[in-house]
């Protein structure tokens, strides 16, 4: 049974991230347990210390009609995974330590879920500080949920020779083995190259999980989205990210694309 972690902001929640996790409920046993996180208070930027390891912006408890919300959402929350038939639990944090909260429920969970589209919405476009932040601490994989997004088709396995990226794509394997029957695509993005590093070693390993996977190298990262035509609702595998051993050549500005459209589902990973 794997123990997955939805992440909120309290005032911040729907359904809509039931979607893939009653699709894996169908194959395998999950836990569910939904974190629920301080909002940000604006009114008391000047009046509360700031957060060790942010941007400076403050976390505090919730007001009154916060409070009133994140009852509702618990409620709603509790009465989808009850219709549903998955077990669960649900952690609200009251402190306003957003990071440490995230970080100690990473440790004991094997897969974090995140929407996009909700998690601290009015800081402006995704990736905001606060999903950079989260995905720097997370002790385990992070998969991000696209608003309104339909359930990944296909796998795109990201891949540049490095430990990280290598890491990420057994980490993949490791947790959703009921996905290597989804078409997949292992692609190397470079502008020169025609050759895959270690590509003999990396084609045996792939093809023990992904036998009918297919090799790519992508020669402009910048029109992913035309290639992206060819791979119907991936999702995306990549290794670290906002950590020095991220990939070079996948530019922060291209996963940083990827995730502000919140078109994809990204399943990211690092030591």
């Amino acid at each position: 049974m794997k123990k997955i972690i939805l992440v909120f902001e309290s005032i911040h929640y729907n359904n809509e991230s039931f979607d893939f996790i009653e699709a894996l409920r169908k194959i395998e046993d999950i836990f569910v347990t939904a974190v629920f996180l301080s909002p940000v208070d604006y009114t008391s930027v000047w009046a509360f210390p700031v957060v060790p390891g942010t941007s400076g912006l403050p976390v505090t408890p919730g007001s009154p009609e916060s409070e009133e919300l994140l009852q509702k959402h618990m409620a709603s929350f509790k009465a989808k995974c009850a219709e549903l038939n998955i077990p669960f639990a649900v952690h609200n944090d009251v402190n306003g330590v957003v990071f440490e909260q995230v970080r100690l429920e990473s440790r004991f969970a094997d897969l974090m879920f995140i929407h996009t589209g909700l998690f601290y919405a009015a800081f402006g476009e995704q990736p905001n500080d606060y999903l950079k932040e989260v995905m720097h601490i997370a002790e385990c994989p992070v998969v991000l949920i696209p608003p309104r997004g339909t359930l990944p088709q296909s796998i795109v396995l990201m891949y540049d020779g490095s430990e990280s990226s290598m890491f990420a794509i057994r980490q993949f394997a490791y947790i959703f083995p009921v996905l290597k029957s989804l078409t997949s695509t292992l692609i190397y993005v470079d502008h020169k190259s025609d050759e895959i590093p270690d590509q003999s070693k990396l084609k045996e390993w792939m093809y023990s999980w992904y036998p009918n996977i297919q090799f790519e190298i992508m020669r402009d990262e910048k029109n992913y989205h035309s290639w992206f035509q060819n791979h119907p609702n991936p999702f995306i595998v990549t290794g670290s990210y906002g950590r020095a051993a991220i990939v070079e050549f996948l530019k922060k500005s291209f996963l940083t694309d990827i995730i502000n459209d919140q078109q994809y589902f990204v399943f990211l990973a690092h030591k």
